[in-house]
């Protein structure tokens, strides 16, 4: 195990907490999409009432945690081509970050079908 130099270790720990923070980031759109399904029953109403278009903008609420997600995992991967042969010490805020950017994406998918599904379902 050779010794690297310090700002190599330092740029790995500091890349290692981006991709944390990344990842949980990525939870927040997340935990926003039950608002949205309750937006859009809640307008669906109104929108008929007014004769307007469906809110379509609002399937894009979830498409706010997909830049996070691909930064958590650039992060990630850069953290991986420094510690090569090397311990980093914030190896596990990188597992955890990976693990909070992989749940977000797939919850993220799901969410963005069910709000179109609605958002569709909802046209007359």
């Amino acid at each position: 195990m050779n010794t690297p130099a310090p700002n190599v270790k330092i740029e790995m720990i500091q890349r290692s907490f981006r991709c944390f923070w990344a990842g949980l980031l990525v939870l927040v759109p997340v935990i926003a999409c039950p608002l949205t399904i309750f937006l859009v029953i809640l307008l669906r109403d109104v929108t008929y009432d007014l004769e307007y278009m469906t809110p379509w903008w609002l399937c894009l609420l979830p498409v706010l945690g997909l830049p996070m997600c691909i930064s958590a995992f650039r992060q990630a991967g850069r953290v991986k081509r420094l510690a090569v042969g090397q311990w980093n010490p914030g190896h596990r805020y990188v597992r955890r970050g990976l693990i909070c950017a992989g749940w977000g994406m797939v919850l993220l998918a799901l969410e963005a079908v069910v709000t179109i599904a609605m958002i569709f379902s909802s046209r007359p």
